[in-house]
């Protein structure tokens, strides 16, 4: 099931730095980014076995996701925040604002076979 998870950031006079190193919920495969953003969808799918988080490094968007439990929208406007997405979570991606950069981290490798594009 969809939720935030904070990245341990530090801060000090020159600035911030994010560092996530444990806390990670599953081993990273893949990773992945999107920018230079029109207004159209992203996403709009879930997986079978696919775990991501999802981390708005620049700009904001908007996250809808849908699964058996629950229909939520997440808003992401911080780069020290995580959205994890359970395999079950349709999501979708939209309301693009600021010129987003959003980094995705993957447990599997890209296969198309992995992707279901209806919502249940």
């Amino acid at each position: 099931m969809a939720k935030i998870l904070t990245i341990p950031t530090h801060q000090d006079m020159r600035g911030k730095l994010s560092v996530w190193e444990k806390n990670i919920p599953f081993e990273i495969k893949r990773i992945y980014w999107m920018y230079e953003l029109n207004q159209l969808p992203r996403g709009g799918h879930r997986h079978k076995i696919t775990h991501q988080v999802l981390i708005c490094l620049n700009g904001a968007c908007k996250i809808r996701i849908v699964n058996k439990k629950s229909e939520q929208v997440f808003e992401m406007t911080q780069p020290n925040q995580g959205l994890y997405l359970a395999p079950e979570d349709w999501h979708e991606l939209y309301d693009f604002k600021n010129n987003p950069v959003i980094l995705l981290l993957a447990s599997e490798e890209y296969d198309k076979n992995d992707y279901i594009t209806e919502i249940e």
